[in-house]
């Protein structure tokens, strides 16, 4: 065969290449198939029953959602939703446009944003 360039060098075949860089043949891959019909179809069916998220209600473990709802009591009166943010953990930095937005003004709210619940 010759190059694509249009040089008459021969281009080298894969064993060749394999032995050029002190490899044996057999670490080059073979050339894989592609799957039948019915390998496709099987792997088409196993998919339709995968679980997805879009309808799965998100959960919370119940003592992280507890220690959430009850420092925004102990909380918001007198530190605002700073406050509470800063006594859960969460980052003011990445969340600091949610917290300024004003939109977080129950605790219903507070633990839908930042717990999902």
């Amino acid at each position: 065969l010759s190059s694509p360039c249009g040089n008459s060098s021969a281009i080298p075949s894969l064993s060749d290449i394999a032995s050029m860089s002190g490899y044996g043949a057999d670490v080059v891959a073979p050339v894989v198939a592609a799957p039948s019909p019915a390998e496709l179809e099987a792997a088409a069916s196993h998919l339709k029953h995968v679980e997805t998220t879009e309808n799965r209600i998100p959960s919370v473990d119940p003592q992280v959602l507890a220690i959430y709802q009850k420092t925004w009591d102990d909380h918001v009166a007198t530190h605002g939703v700073i406050g509470v943010c800063k006594a859960v953990g969460i980052d003011l930095d990445k969340y600091q446009a949610l917290i300024e937005s004003g939109t977080i003004d129950s605790r219903e709210t507070f633990t839908k944003k930042f717990l999902g619940v």
